[in-house]
């Protein structure tokens, strides 16, 4: 169970990551 808790942890940083990168693209493009 604790994989699927280390997995799921991991999912959530990188989506977070992810969307604070588009974020901040388009801030940057307007």
């Amino acid at each position: 169970m604790s994989k699927k808790i280390i997995i799921a942890a991991y999912l959530l940083i990188a989506s977070v990551m992810l969307n604070s990168s588009l974020v901040f693209a388009a801030n940057r493009s307007v």
